[in-house]
């Protein structure tokens, strides 16, 4: 059986998710992002997953395009609930997702004694 998240875990997400967004606010205004405008490439399948017992099927896609240094990804998710869609979701993100989160908080708090804060 699954249990509700106790409202004190809630808060201390809340407190932490508080606090990445006050820090990626602060590193933004310290270096703006300037879009660029550009023609992209055809898409292509960087990878697919697909669970037919539970409905899902999704699809990684990468995009070139000059003046990024790595492809931009877009994913295409099918699924009949917010289960599937977030299985899928980290089959084909998960470890770029963590990779991210990673690299966020050692830009914005580079010292350790600061992530352990959040």
């Amino acid at each position: 059986a699954t249990r509700a998240p106790s409202s004190a875990m809630i808060r201390a997400a809340a407190t932490v998710a508080a606090a990445i967004v006050a820090l990626a606010a602060l590193g933004a205004a310290a270096a703006p992002f300037t879009p660029k405008t550009t023609t992209p490439q055809a898409p292509t399948v960087a990878s697919r997953y697909a669970n037919a017992s539970a409905s899902v099927s999704a699809a990684l896609f990468e995009v070139a395009a000059a003046g990024y240094d790595a492809p931009l990804l877009i994913v295409n998710i099918t699924a009949e609930d917010h289960y599937g869609a977030g299985l899928a979701y980290g089959a084909l993100l998960g470890n770029q997702t963590v990779a991210n989160f990673k690299a966020l908080l050692a830009h914005e708090a580079p010292a350790a004694w600061e992530r352990g804060l959040l």
